[in-house]
């Protein structure tokens, strides 16, 4: 990822996903949500499968918090939550045992 930026190619959303995918299945949390940011500042608008492994990684950290405030930039950037998201969103509830969270979410 960095060698490409050295060598002036510039990165695309294909190569954002990867590195976020990278990151999630590692555990990073910060990581993926810094690269969603970097995303952003480069003009690079995430994708659905960009939140979609965002996602995948708050499940791993049990982070209802960040999963709140991951669907409202979703909307921000115009992708609206669909079924798999409210999943999502549900299971890192349920991973944190905040049954009322994934109430709130149903």
């Amino acid at each position: 990822f960095n060698q490409m930026r050295e060598r002036g190619v510039r990165p695309n959303v294909v190569a954002f996903n990867l590195m976020l995918n990278i990151y999630a299945r590692v555990g990073d949390t910060a990581a993926v949500m810094r690269s969603l940011r970097e995303m952003h500042k480069a003009g690079i608008p995430a994708d659905r499968a960009s939140f979609n492994i965002a996602f995948k990684s708050l499940l791993k950290s049990a982070d209802v918090t960040g999963a709140s405030t991951l669907v409202k930039e979703m909307q921000a950037h115009g992708v609206e939550p669909d079924a798999v998201i409210y999943v999502a969103i549900i299971a890192v509830c349920a991973r944190a045992k905040d049954s009322e969270a994934a109430e709130n979410w149903l």
